[in-house]
Order: C-alpha cells, then structure tokens, then sequence
C-alpha cells in the first residue's frame, strides 16, 4: 500500500495566512484513559522545520522532509536512528513512497520539482521538474505513475516511475490537493482557487477528465482521502464546516456536517469511518460509513494532521499548539490517551506492522516515536466473595459385576417398511475463490449474498505456492461489515485453516471476502484456493 504524508495545509505560510483567525482557538482540557501507551524516544533530525513524514513499511524506514533544510532524513525504524540526510529541492514539503520499487518521491515547493530518492541506497537518483507552484503529490503503486498537483499552472504532472518522464495535464483553477484509487486508477483533484469548490475525476489510463464533481453545498475544499474498498471520495470543505461523501462509481454525492474548519480526512477502511481533523473546533469529527452518522470527539488545540492504524483501530491526532498527541479508539470513539511531543507537532505517520506512531515536530527539528501498545493495564484483583453453601451429595450403590453374555438367538422375519421420515437438515455447502496472485493492495476478491439466512462453520486456503520470510502475512477477511460478522485468516503456509467457526450471516446480506496482501516475502503466497463452509439455517 502507498504511503503518503497528509499534509500540509497547516503549516505552510499560504495557509497559516489563511487560517491565521483560527490559530487562537482555547484550550481543550483532554480526558485520558489509563493506558500502556508511551513516548520511546525523540529523534533530533538535524535540520529545521520538519514538516512532513511518511513510512516505508517494507523497508521500516521513516523519512522526513526538513522544510527549511532543503534535505530529506531517513530514520531506521528498529533502531530509531537517522542514517542518511539526503539533499533535496528548495522547501522539500510532502512525500509519497513506492514500497514496491523503493522510491520515494519528495516534493520541493521553492524549487517547482520532485526529488528521486533510491530507497536501497537513501540517496538522491533524479531530478524531476513541474509545474509553478506543486501544491500536492500522490501515487498509484499499481500503475507506478507520480502524480503532482501544480497550483499556479492549473495543471497535474504525471510522471513515470519507470523513466521519470513527465506527461502535463489541465486539470482546472488551483489544484491543490490529490487522492488516488488504484483499484479504479482514478485521480481526484480538489481545486482551491478562489473559493472554487469542484472536484475533477481523471481517468489514470488515459489522463483524460471523464467528470467534475460540484457540491452546492461546499465552499473552499480542502482535504481529500479515498476509501478503495467502498469505493468513496471524503472531501472536506472548510468554508462551509461539512464533508462531501461521493460514490466512486457514479460521482454521486451526499453532504454530513463537520466541526469548525475541517481540513484533513484519513479513513479506516476495515471499519468503513473517515476521521476529520477540525482545526479551529478542536475535535475530530468521526463518519460511520454503515450508517452514515458522525460523532464527534475532543482533541488538542489547531489539530494539523490525523492518521490510522487500520490494525489496532487507533487514531492519532498532533495536536500543533497543544504540543501533543491524542490517541482515539475507533471502538468507542473514546480518547485513549494523550502523550507529549516536541513544540508544534505538524505531522504523523503510522508502522502498522511495529505498530509505532512517528511525529514530526516543526519548531524544535525533532521526531517523536511513540510505541502504539494499547492494551489497558489491569488494576490489583478485588477480594474474593464468600463460598456459597454446597448441598448435600446423593448417595452412589456400587456397581454390580457384569453378567456371563448369553447366546445369540436367530434372526427374526424383516418388518414391513415404515413411512419416509421428514427431510434432514441441509448439510454443508461451499463457497470458493481462487486468488491467482498477491495483490499489491487490499482488495475484495468475491461477495456471497445467501438467499437464506447462513453459518459460515469454517474457511481454508491452501496455496500451491507457500509463502515465505514475510514480515506480515497476506489476510483473508470474511465480513458482512459488523464486527460480529468479521474474521480474519492469515496465510502464512501452503495449508491454512481458520478451524471450527460458528459465524452467522442474515439473509440477502452481502458477504465479501477481502484479501489484505503480505509485506516484505521473499515469495509471496501465490494460487491459492479459498474454500468457505457454510450451512443453512
């Protein structure tokens, strides 16, 4: 999966000017929760103004782009250490990573271009120019296309990650923000020129517009994300304090109100939320996807960047004034914590697989890592309750010895047939997918809608090729998009079998099998026949 910084609407100048009115917003007094949570250790990086980070989870390498440095840190994820500073472009801001290739491209905003940074050597391959004024930077690691969002130039650079060679296409006034769906190779651009509010659909096959997305009801879009599996676009509008919900497939929309000034969006696509930070409300605004409802908690003062851990369920949200971060569990939509950071905390970026939280921190040039451990501690046990009253035990008589078996008898006439008994309960059935190949993304793979009301009693994959030294294994999840309707089955041999399962699904409810593909196999499983069990009810 790509890994992209959210960012950086709050920290640069042109929007620090903007949203200045909003920067003196009071102090919100955070609730925590008594959790194992807990700051590792503080990374100085060696330059100034470290605005934005992203993570490379095949490699476990942190790189944060130094604003006013003009370089790039690489940062080892296991031993919290930085091992390269490489020299970019004039004010380096976002960055996108292709943990496929091991590139990693990094935007230079002064200087109208793109770093090339070779992943294997952390050192600077190429140069690539743009358009005046790159706003945004997103990738398709299927297609291995960069795409940049030029903001005076009201164009978007396409370029090849195989060649570097650079395709210009318009793409309407201002574009200044970009999301990507691999699975549908689609590019949303959000335009923020003068208060413009469209969001243009380009077809990634051909660079060609095929729509443009205007919600009457927006006003000054600022932050998109995408959700692949659903196949929604989340865009925020600030002027207008809501967020526009479009359907991928058929560029309809809905509007869902926010808090004060929402500007990024993040999405956990296992549970089907967006969470929005809304900077001058310091609260994140939650989006239940099921029931297109929202909830709203709390956080720190001028919330600048949000990010998802899909695998614990937890958000984390820097506060940029408050100098910390709020941790948000994605059950309850409770705080977990808070933890502190450096002074002015602008960015945060997820491991996943080391389940470990990186916080870049503007004003004093250094990395906070966290350590995403959230199990809850466990107070001293009660005392224990007084023994109930046993009664009495019945009295057992001895067992008799047995008795010398007698002779067996003749066989009797047979009987007339009797009457055909009821019909038996339906006996297993089975549902199979054949998945040829580790895909590069999560992805659905098949849907059973049962005509009946069904019990999923167990699943298997057998892959005829095994996996081997992953750092995680590929996924399989079964769900009708309730908890209690989801389970998980790792693929981490040739023979993989969830055992005994008693999961029951309603009837014409939809059930999709998502494949979650493997980080880091010297051979990633491949031909793997999934067989689902199920019964009737």
């Amino acid at each position: 999966m790509v890994q992209l910084s959210r960012k950086r609407g709050f920290v640069n100048s042109t929007t620090k000017a903007a949203f200045s009115p909003y920067l003196l917003a009071v102090w919100v007094v955070l609730a925590t929760s008594c959790v194992a949570q807990q700051v590792v250790t503080t990374i100085p990086t060696g330059g100034f103004n470290p605005t934005n980070l992203a993570v490379n989870k095949a490699t476990n390498t942190v790189y944060v782009s130094n604003n006013s440095s003009s370089n790039v840190v690489a940062i080892d994820g296991s031993a919290n250490t930085v091992i390269a500073t490489i020299p970019t472009g004039a004010d380096p801001a976002w960055l996108a990573i292709n943990e496929v290739t091991n590139k990693i491209y990094v935007l230079n905003q002064a200087s109208n271009n793109v770093t090339v940074i070779d992943g294997t050597t952390n050192t600077a391959s190429a140069t690539v120019p743009v358009g005046s004024a790159p706003a945004a930077i997103v990738l398709n690691q299927i297609t291995n296309k960069v795409y940049v969002a030029n903001r005076n130039s009201g164009t978007i650079s396409v370029i090849d990650g195989a060649t570097n060679n650079v395709t210009t296409v318009a793409a309407g006034s201002g574009p200044a923000a970009l999301a990507v769906n691999p699975v549908t190779n689609r590019l949303y651009v959000i335009s923020r020129s003068s208060g413009t509010s469209a969001i243009t659909v380009i077809d990634g096959a051909s660079n060609a517009i095929i729509a443009t997305v205007v919600d009457p009801a927006a006003f000054i879009t600022f932050g998109v994300a995408v959700n692949k599996v659903t196949n929604t676009i989340f865009v925020t509008n600030a002027g207008t304090n809501n967020m526009t919900v479009i359907d991928g497939a058929s560029n309809t929309f809905f509007t869902v109100p926010t808090g004060a000034n929402p500007g990024l969006v993040a999405v956990n696509e296992t549970t089907n939320e967006a969470y929005v930070a809304n900077v001058q409300g310091n609260t994140v605004t939650v989006f239940v996807g099921i029931t297109r409802t929202t909830n709203t908690v709390p956080v720190g003062v001028n919330p600048a960047d949000l990010a998802v851990n899909a695998v614990t369920n937890q958000v984390y949200v820097p506060s940029l004034f408050g100098n910390n971060v709020t941790a948000i569990d994605g059950r309850t939509n409770s705080i977990l914590t808070t933890l502190p950071t450096g002074a002015n905390p602008a960015a945060v970026a997820i491991n996943p697989t080391t389940n470990k939280i990186y916080v870049a921190n503007e004003s004093d040039g250094s990395v906070t890592v966290i350590d995403g451990t959230s199990a809850a501690q466990q107070g001293p046990p009660g005392p224990q309750g007084p023994q109930g009253i046993q009664g009495p035990a019945g009295l057992q008589g001895p067992q008799g010895p047995a008795g010398t078996q007698g002779q067996q008898g003749p066989a009797g006439p047979q009987g007339p047939i009797g009457p055909q008994g009821p019909m038996g309960p339906a006996g297993t059935q089975v549902w199979n997918t054949y998945v040829p190949f580790s895909l590069p993304n999560t992805a659905v793979v098949a849907t059973l809608t049962p005509a009946n009301a069904i019990t999923v009693t167990r699943i298997e994959a057998q892959a005829l090729i095994a996996p081997s030294a992953c750092k995680s294994n590929m996924v399989l999840r079964l769900s009708d998009g309730t908890v209690a309707g989801t389970t998980s089955l790792p693929v981490g041999a040739a023979l993989n079998d969830s055992g005994a399962l008693t999961l029951a699904y309603a009837a014409a409810a939809p059930v999709q099998l998502t494949v979650v593909p493997p980080t880091g196999c010297n051979t990633p499983p491949a031909s793997i026949n999934v067989v689902v069990q199920y019964q009737g009810r």
